[in-house]
């Protein structure tokens, strides 16, 4: 019987299940698409880990070399969420995230900059993956200035603040995407798609509207039943101070 359904229904198949699991990155929200990705890389944890725990940062060199020319795909469709994964891994492994050790951070950035370097050098990858190691280098100035930064503030007052906001990421994460979809379509209405001045307005101040909006959505939930709360929170029920 299934080898007799026309070859139409076998691609609509194939795109419900890409939209419902992500399996070829073109599911119904971006959100899911980076889930795919930290899914499969849970998975490969044991073997990354032990790997990592031989090689160090010669094996941590490879897979920032390999991840910026080859790629990682189909297992890896995101090259940068592995190889920030496996950045993440050596330093815990070293005992410390946040301070690592001076001799740990040079070892951490040659681990970078030789492919890094390789990447721009060597005319045959600087046509076609420098942009990517520019992107791939960008990506990690932020996300490490977001943790640091987050660390440092869990050692103050505001750090007991911003806990509070952590059993709404759930909800927060998978429906930003929506939300600033949203608006970014009321911006263009009034001030065009320009990326530049004024855009920077709304590329600081899209996230904390969004962070508002969420805060509204998730107050919302605890007027709903249960089973409601759980299909939109990650299964938690919603508890307000």
């Amino acid at each position: 019987m299934l080898r007799d359904l026309p070859r139409f229904e076998w691609g609509q198949i194939g795109l419900l299940l890409d939209r419902l699991t992500a399996y070829n990155y073109g599911s119904a929200t971006t959100a899911l698409n980076f889930l795919r990705d930290i899914f499969v890389c849970s998975l490969l944890l044991p073997v990354l880990q032990m790997l990592l725990r031989r090689t160090g940062f010669v094996g941590l060199t490879a897979v920032w070399l390999f991840g910026l020319t080859v790629g990682f795909s189909p297992v890896i469709l995101r090259p940068y969420i592995l190889i920030f994964f496996c950045t993440g891994i050596c330093l815990a492994l070293q005992g410390s995230l946040f301070t690592p050790r001076l001799a740990v951070l040079g070892k951490l950035l040659a681990s970078i900059s030789v492919p890094v370097a390789l990447v721009w050098l060597v005319p045959a990858f600087a046509a076609e993956h420098s942009d990517t190691a520019r992107d791939t280098l960008m990506r990690l100035g932020v996300s490490s200035a977001f943790l640091w930064a987050s660390h440092v503030l869990s050692r103050f007052a505001v750090g007991d603040h911003l806990a509070r906001l952590e059993p709404m990421i759930y909800l927060m994460f998978l429906s930003h995407a929506c939300i600033m979809l949203v608006f970014w379509g009321a911006w263009q209405s009034a001030f065009g798609s320009d990326l530049y001045w004024p855009y920077g307005i709304f590329y600081g101040g899209a996230p904390v509207a969004t962070l508002v909006v969420v805060l509204v959505l998730y107050k919302t939930l605890a007027l709903t039943p249960a089973a409601v709360q759980q299909a939109f929170n990650g299964r938690r029920i919603v508890r307000l101070p």
